[in-house]
């Protein structure tokens, strides 16, 4: 991976969505990982630290809520923006993510310009943040 090129974690349990999702974000000069199920991703954001994390909720073996909610209560993970793919409409389910500390949604539904422009806002996010700490 080039240390250059910002790194996202994508993490959804259709492989149809992951491959989209990767062909775009690498066309945009990203680098990506895909990871399945939630409790891949959360290993895999400890063990790459990613800039942007993107991930689905409904999930086999660790669903996005759990996930999210071990990578924003952990020291090393707690910062890499979030921003989860769903398909519900749930203002419940949001307000539970928005809570726990996810910055954005968007739908699995996706357009090419929507995905690079979420995942602009949460880099640009990111490098905020860390200029801050």
């Amino acid at each position: 991976m080039d240390k250059e090129k910002p790194l996202v974690l994508v993490v959804d349990d259709s492989k149809v969505v992951r491959q989209r999702a990767r062909e775009i974000l690498v066309r945009e000069g990203f680098d990506v990982i895909l990871k399945e199920n939630g409790e891949e991703g959360v290993l895999a954001a400890l063990e790459y630290d990613p800039d942007a994390i993107v991930m689905d909720v409904n999930m086999p073996v660790m669903d996005g809520l759990e996930a999210a909610r071990l990578l924003k209560k952990h020291r090393q993970t707690k910062m890499i923006p979030m921003c989860i793919f769903t398909d519900e409409n749930s203002d419940d389910l949001k307000v539970d993510f928005f809570n726990m500390g996810v910055e954005d949604f968007i739908n699995k539904n996706f357009s090419e310009t929507e995905i690079v422009a979420r995942i602009k806002g949460l880099l640009r996010l990111r490098e905020l943040r860390d200029r801050i700490i």
